[in-house]
């Protein structure tokens, strides 16, 4: 735990900005402003449960697809996606 404490009186004018847009109104010149920063736990709900993934994962992504297939597969991705590729004429 941190605790910041400042006398409004003694603060520069950016200081005392950000402490009266902190708290939410003006500060008196005889107050003080007290900051306790707490270290908070992270929730396991906000953890990614998911196995992290390697380019091994993804190498053989369209096997078992006919060229076809793969065309359609990429055709609806570009789309999404709003890729476009250009073909090299031969």
């Amino acid at each position: 735990m941190e605790t910041i404490t400042r006398d409004v009186g003694k603060m520069q004018t950016q200081e005392r900005s950000a402490a009266e847009l902190l708290v939410g109104h003006a500060l008196r010149e005889h107050e003080r402003v007290i900051v306790h920063v707490l270290e908070m736990p992270i929730p396991t709900s906000t953890l990614d449960d998911r196995p992290t993934q390697s380019i091994d994962d993804w190498l053989h992504i369209y096997d078992g697809l006919s060229d076809e297939e793969i065309d359609e597969v990429d055709a609806a991705i570009n789309t999404r996606a709003n890729l476009t590729r250009a073909v090299p004429e031969l």
